[in-house]
């Protein structure tokens, strides 16, 4: 599995240099071949500081990786049409509280503020 960027031609065999008609792709965000991959929905199941930290090791080791969100990841609640029912268990946890989590000191610097406006 390759863990750095390469390039694909229009046969999606893997060529050494981008030209007009190659793709770039950016591997699986791993730390390794053996680690989960590194998505927003770990520090929901992981929790927030193994995620901060495998977020670091990628930025420091990696030229270029894709981050992946799931919508239920930055849906909240009110968000929902509750006609319906939801499955995944973060669903019911309130949008502030994931943004807090996943981000504390922005997230919750931001929040604040906006609360101070009366937004």
């Amino acid at each position: 599995m390759p863990t750095q960027p390469f390039f694909l031609d229009e046969t999606f065999k893997v060529v050494a240099t981008k030209s007009s008609r190659s793709l770039l792709v950016l591997p699986l965000p791993t730390v390794s071949r053996f680690a989960p991959a590194i998505w927003h929905t770990v520090g929901f199941i992981f929790g927030w500081d193994r995620l901060r930290a495998g977020l670091d090791r990628l930025l420091q080791d990696h030229p270029g990786f894709y981050y992946l969100i799931h919508p239920a990841d930055f849906l909240g609640p009110n968000d929902l049409d509750t006609r319906y029912n939801h499955n995944l268990a973060r669903m019911g946890v309130p949008l502030d509280e994931k943004l807090i989590a996943a981000m504390p000191g922005r997230v919750a610097l931001a929040l604040e503020q906006l609360h101070l406006k009366g937004q």
